[in-house]
C-alpha cells in the first residue's frame, strides 16, 4: 500500500492548517456552482452578509445580496477554469446596511468534471472603490448609497444639478419609477423596493445612475440623452415592466429644455407619470413567494396603481 506523504502542520498545503485558518481568521469564502448558487460558505461570509447561520446560505445565489449583480453575472459567465481569477467590487446589502466588498473568484473544474466557483470577499475601503454609476463628468469616489436598495442617495441628485447649472445647453433626461402598492407590511414592502431597484439596474447602462428619491420612488438620470433617446429608453423600460416588473409601477420621463434646472426636469417627469399594470406570470408569483413567503406575492396582486 502506498503511504501518503505527511505534510508539515505549518505548510499551507496541509488541509488541517487551511481549515483552521479559514475559520479562525474569519475569512469570507464561498464555493458556488457554475450558475452562482452557493454550495458552501464560511461563517465569515455569513457575517459579511448579515446572516446568522452560514448553512442557510446553501442553495441561494450570492446575487440575492448584491445591489447590482448584472456586471458580476456577465463576468462569471465568461470565466473559464483555465482563466485567471476575476476581481470585482460589489455593493452588498445585509444587516440593514450597504457594504462595499472586493471579490476574487476563480473557476475550478473538479474531479467529477463539474465547474465550481471559488470566491473570497473582503470589505473594501472607499479609497479602493471606483464608483461605476457616476453620471458622467469623471469618476467619483465614496458616493453614499442607500443601505436598503444599493441605489445612490438623494444628495447625488444635488451634485448633478450643480454641475448642470454651469451649462445651460447640456442635454440630460430623467425617468422616474414609483412603486404603487398599498397596505403592505413594512418588511415585505422593503423587499419589494429592493426588487424594483434591481429591476431598474438591469434595464440601464452602468454609467446611468439610479437614485432613490423617496421611500417608493427611484430616478434614472440619462446624461447626454436627447428627448427622443429618453423616450426610447423609457418606452423600452415600460414594455419590460409590463412583462416582468416585480410589482405595479408608475413611470414618468422628461428631457431637459434649454436652461432648465435638473430639479425642474425631475418635477416635470414626476407630473407625467403613468401607471404600468404588471402582467404577473406564475413564474413571477413563485419568485415573489420564494423571497418572503406569500406576503409580498399577495401584495403584488392586491396593489393598484394610483
Amino acid at each position: 500500500m502506498t503511504q501518503q506523504p505527511v505534510r508539515a502542520p505549518e505548510a499551507l498545503d496541509d488541509p488541517t492548517t487551511l481549515a483552521a485558518m479559514v475559520h479562525r481568521l474569519g475569512a469570507a469564502l464561498h464555493v458556488s456552482d457554475a450558475e452562482g448558487r452557493l454550495l458552501d460558505a464560511t461563517p465569515g461570509l455569513a457575517a459579511l452578509l448579515g446572516v446568522a447561520d452560514a448553512t442557510t446560505l446553501r442553495g441561494r445565489p450570492l446575487d440575492d445580496w448584491i445591489a447590482d449583480p448584472s456586471a458580476r453575472r456577465e463576468a462569471l459567465q465568461a470565466l473559464a477554469p483555465d482563466a485567471p481569477a476575476h476581481t470585482g467590487v460589489l455593493t452588498l446589502r445585509g444587516a440593514g446596511r450597504a457594504t462595499r466588498a472586493i471579490e476574487t473568484v476563480a473557476a475550478v473544474r473538479g474531479a467529477d468534471g463539474a465547474v465550481r466557483l471559488h470566491g473570497l470577499l473582503t470589505p473594501a475601503p472607499d479609497s479602493a472603490v471606483e464608483q461605476a454609476r457616476d453620471g458622467g463628468a469623471g469618476a467619483e469616489r465614496g458616493l453614499e448609497r442607500d443601505a436598503l436598495t444599493g441605489c445612490l442617495e438623494r444628495q447625488h441628485l444635488h451634485a448633478l444639478g450643480e454641475r448642470l447649472s454651469h451649462d445651460a445647453t447640456a442635454p440630460v433626461g430623467v425617468m422616474i419609477a414609483r412603486l404603487e402598492v398599498e397596505d403592505m407590511p413594512g418588511e415585505d414592502r422593503d423587499v419589494l423596493r429592493q426588487l424594483v431597484a434591481r429591476f431598474l439596474m438591469r434595464q440601464v447602462r452602468g454609467n446611468e445612475p439610479i437614485i432613490r428619491l423617496g421611500d417608493d420612488e427611484f430616478l434614472v438620470v440619462l446624461s447626454g440623452a436627447s428627448g427622443e433617446q429618453v423616450e426610447r429608453v423609457a418606452r423600452r423600460v415600460q414594455l419590460l415592466a409590463l412583462r416582468g416588473a416585480p410589482g405595479p409601477l408608475s413611470l414618468g420621463w422628461a428631457a431637459r429644455e434649454r436652461g432648465e434646472s435638473l430639479p425642474a426636469v425631475v418635477a416635470r417627469a414626476s407630473s407625467q407619470r403613468v401607471p404600468v399594470l404588471v402582467r404577473e406570470s406564475s413564474e413571477q408569483r413563485r419568485a415573489g413567494e420564494d423571497v418572503v413567503g406569500s406576503g409580498v406575492g399577495a401584495g403584488f396582486r392586491a396593489g393598484a396603481a394610483r
